[in-house]
């Protein structure tokens, strides 16, 4: 068995600033592992579970590293990073079996970065014949250390397949559809935001149900936008409901993790605890809701965003593209805030518009 155990911000910093992995030297050193058993302290579980045994996330990550070629050659549309970390993130949670109580415990985490330290190492530095193929990168302090959710390498892939998993069953890309989306769902790590990412990820291939637009990045943000503003407004987190079962929660946190679920070769996919139901009827509320939302987005802020761009085009006399519409729009002082920049584009093509797009991505006067 391997335990867990926890590691202060200070011990932390101390332990990796001695690495050099975060300098330019060109030889660094490993974690000093007796160094990080001496200052770190043993996890024991204040809920009654059994202990957790590091044995089991170690093979996931070990998995991932010896598979590396594998991501490499399977890739296709998305990066090869992304395509591990879809691998990673279901079996990793399933490996760690953490509460949310404990996984929002930075010192868990603190200690888990250097514990893994090969495995953030490989996926943040640049190797041009490796996974990461940008020779550029390298690994950052928030990399290993939790500094903030959503850049924590493992932390994100916990908390990405444990608010996208629902009735015993993970995502089968733990939500990550793309690494635009790791931010918007853990940028507040909200209580409330699961039942959302659920229905988001059910829109996946058709956002407006007319079967036109798929979820990309574009769309995240503008979504996520208006999620966080119509739960402040219109008391949206209780729209929908959901049962939690303690007793379900307890007899799979008491479970041992099956070894060969978490091989590379396997393809049974890991069981999710089943503590959380939210029924597909409510997910389909709640699309509804998204939906009547960017309706109101078109008819609203994005038709505003629609005449200013008819506006400036007809002053330029000429085709322009998204950037030169925001660059001219705000030396006129008629925008100036950057998702009015990223949500033009939707402006045009949604909203009853006298332009149309032509060669170059420019937009010109019907």
């Amino acid at each position: 068995m391997i335990e867990l155990r926890t590691l202060s911000s200070d011990s932390a910093d101390r332990i990796l600033g001695e690495t050099g992995y975060l300098s330019d030297h060109k030889v660094n050193k490993k974690v000093d592992r007796n160094k990080l058993e001496k200052l770190s302290i043993r996890h024991k579980r204040d809920n009654g579970y059994k202990e957790i045994d590091l044995t089991f996330a170690k093979k996931v990550l070990e998995e991932a590293l010896k598979n590396e070629k594998k991501f490499i050659e399977n890739k296709g549309t998305i990066a090869a990073t992304t395509l591990q970390e879809q691998w990673i993130a279901p079996r990793l949670h399933y490996a760690l079996r953490l509460t949310r109580d404990e996984a929002s415990d930075p010192k868990i985490w603190n200690y888990l970065g250097l514990f893994f330290e090969d495995y953030i190492l490989r996926r943040w530095a640049g190797d041009s014949k490796g996974i990461n193929t940008n020779e550029d990168s390298k690994p950052l302090e928030y990399h290993f250390l939790l500094k903030k959710w959503d850049r924590h390498q493992l932390a994100k892939l916990w908390w990405m397949a444990e608010l996208t998993k629902n009735n015993g069953e993970y995502h089968p890309k733990a939500g990550i559809i793309n690494t635009d989306i790791i931010n918007y769902v853990l940028g507040g790590l909200a209580p409330h935001s699961h039942q959302y990412n659920l229905a988001l990820l059910e829109m996946e291939n058709d956002v407006l149900g007319n079967k036109k637009f798929e979820l990309n990045s574009e769309w995240i943000r503008a979504a996520y936008r208006l999620i966080n503003r119509k739960i402040l407004h219109e008391g949206g987190a209780v729209k929908v409901s959901f049962d939690i079962n303690y007793d379900e929660a307890e007899k799979w946190f008491n479970e041992k993790p099956d070894k060969k679920l978490l091989t590379f070769k396997n393809t049974i996919f890991p069981t999710a605890p089943k503590d959380i139901e939210i029924k597909s009827s409510e997910i389909k509320k709640l699309i509804v809701w998204i939906r009547e939302g960017i309706q109101n987005q078109i008819d609203t802020e994005w038709l505003y965003l629609n005449n200013i761009a008819i506006k400036i085009v007809k002053e330029a006399r000429e085709p322009l593209n998204r950037d030169e519409i925001f660059k001219r729009a705000k030396k006129e002082g008629l925008l100036k805030f950057d998702w009015q920049k990223r949500e033009l584009a939707f402006s045009l093509v949604l909203a009853p518009s006298d332009l149309s797009q032509g060669k170059g991505n420019k937009w010109e006067l019907n």
